[in-house]
């Protein structure tokens, strides 16, 4: 190793004195090294040489231990840019699934990634029937805006599916991302059920359009970030906030109405006890979406209790506490998103090894046979519900109405605690019945059905689609052949280039929190 370590120590005079020095004594075991920096040559040692740079000691530590581990480190080819290093990817590792758009000047527009790890996640633990989405800012130098698609699996875990960059956030770049998305559901035979997003209406909107073919699929609003909206907008109204959590108090109890009647009921009320102004704007604002958030109303859509995107939010943080910097290129943004996805990977299998090998947690005879079949979070709740059919309340405020209103089993797809009630309370009384993994919906399930079916999510190979040129070329017209060497001819030059930098949201420069 002492030849390995004078190399990485020596200062070249160029880049390709560099390459040639590292790569002679590297190549055969497929190393490809980039130098990172280097000090001029016979001038002031804090001046920065623009063509020779060497490695800094962290990253010759990285190549002399991959040596001595016999492994290869992660490819980074000097030549390419950031950008094209990302699209490219590594060529002995399973790659990541892209979409990218460019505008005429070959300046990208839209990237949308799924690591490696996110597909394993897919396949093996995930149902792939409730999905939460959300964008983050100030992830990188070009401004634009980070989409991330979040799944959970049975074990009540959050792993990020898909992560995309879009130079706006219109209606046009939520359409792209989507369509590519529903793509990649196809591919993976995902039917999905429920979107729960925020309150941004060209999300909304899109995801109407993308999924209106399937009129199965149900879209839910951010409980939690309605009711943040409200509060910003409506708390100085009042005289002090014991006023103001009066009306949220009230607001809480209207959406967690299980009847019509009910609903109708409180809304009366409210609009006797507030302001005329503070009820104009809960209903032409947020009740205008009332089938997308209040109890009654989502009735029969399956969310498993997800109702918030606050699950996205810790996936925001999450990916930030890797990144580390807002002011990296994508390919630094990538990285650190495809390391949180492996991260979230050896997590989850992880917690479902450990869920699978459970034998018993003490529920009684009742739950045997779904024990280290269905996750430790449907146990718990099956659990709760058996204990509420005997009339016990587990905690301070459970709700333990006799009549069933069907909210439970709809939202949940597991048994609720009345079913046993009938059954007891049959002539002549049924026994209680053993719980089998069939009454549980799929997406409590430990062990995910196989896939087999599913088609590649890559795009179609250059060789299938110059067999179509030819074909068609050689039964074309005069005409057509014409027209078919013009596109030739006219196809765009190989080279991509960054993003334009975009102003969107995020902490204004100048903000105690701004970095």
């Amino acid at each position: 190793m002492d030849r390995y370590e004078e190399l990485t120590r020596a200062i070249y005079a160029s880049l390709e004195a560099a390459c040639a020095a590292l790569d002679s004594h590297l190549s055969d075991k497929g190393y490809i090294v980039t130098v990172l920096h280097t000090r001029r040559v016979g001038h002031n040692k804090d001046a920065v040489h623009s063509q020779g740079r060497a490695l800094t000691g962290e990253q010759r530590q990285e190549i002399i231990q991959a040596a001595i581990d016999r492994q290869k480190p992660i490819q980074i080819v000097v030549g390419r840019s950031p950008l094209v290093a990302l699209l490219d990817g590594p060529e002995d590792r399973p790659k990541a699934t892209y979409f990218a758009q460019f505008d005429d000047q070959r300046q990208l527009t839209h990237l949308l990634i799924i690591s490696p790890s996110a597909k394993e996640i897919c396949y093996r633990f995930s149902a792939g029937k409730i999905w939460l989405i959300d964008s983050t800012y100030k992830t990188n130098r070009f401004g634009l805006p980070l989409m991330h698609i979040v799944g959970v699996t049975a074990t009540h875990q959050t792993f990020t599916f898909v992560y995309c960059f879009m130079a706006g956030e219109r209606i046009e770049d939520y359409l792209w991302a989507l369509r590519h998305i529903q793509q990649v559901f196809a591919a993976f035979l995902f039917v999905p059920k429920t979107f729960v997003t925020d309150c941004e209406l060209a999300l909304m909107n899109a995801l109407s359009v993308v999924f209106s073919d399937n009129g199965n699929v149900d879209f839910l609003l951010c409980q939690w970030h309605i009711n943040k909206n409200i509060f910003s907008r409506q708390h100085r109204i009042f005289a002090n906030i014991a006023a103001f959590e009066v009306l949220e108090q009230h607001w809480n109890s209207l959406v967690r109405s299980k009847t019509a009647i009910e609903y109708d009921e409180k809304l009366t009320k409210m609009r006797e006890f507030f302001p005329h102004h503070v009820m104009v704007y809960l209903e032409e604002t947020w009740l205008l979406y009332k089938n997308r958030f209040v109890a009654i109303f989502i009735r029969n859509k399956l969310y498993f209790g997800h109702t918030t995107t606050l699950r996205v939010e810790s996936a925001h943080a999450t990916v930030k506490s890797w990144i580390t910097v807002s002011t990296g290129d994508l390919l630094t943004v990538k990285t650190a998103c495809q390391l949180t996805c492996n991260n979230q990977l050896a997590i989850i299998r992880l917690q479902t090894g450990r869920e699978r090998a459970s034998t018993s947690l003490g529920y009684g005879s009742v739950f045997a046979a779904i024990t280290g079949n269905v996750s430790f979070a449907a146990l718990k709740i099956a659990y709760q519900q058996s204990k509420l059919r005997l009339g016990i309340s587990l905690e301070d405020g459970d709700e333990n109405d006799v009549e069933c209103h069907g909210l439970f089993t709809s939202n949940i797809e597991m048994p609720c605690r009345h079913k046993p009630r009938q059954a007891a309370a049959a002539t002549p009384p049924n026994p209680p019945r053993v719980l089998s993994v069939d009454d549980f919906d799929s997406h409590w399930w430990l062990v995910q059905p196989l896939r087999q079916d599913a088609v590649s999510v890559a795009p179609t190979s250059i060789e299938e689609i110059l067999k179509c040129i030819q074909e068609e070329y050689e039964e074309g017209t005069s005409n057509r052949r014409l027209v078919i060497l013009d596109h030739l001819d006219a196809l765009p030059a190989a080279e991509v280039f960054n993003p334009s930098i975009q102003h969107g949201r995020g902490r204004p420069v100048g903000s105690h929190r701004h970095q």
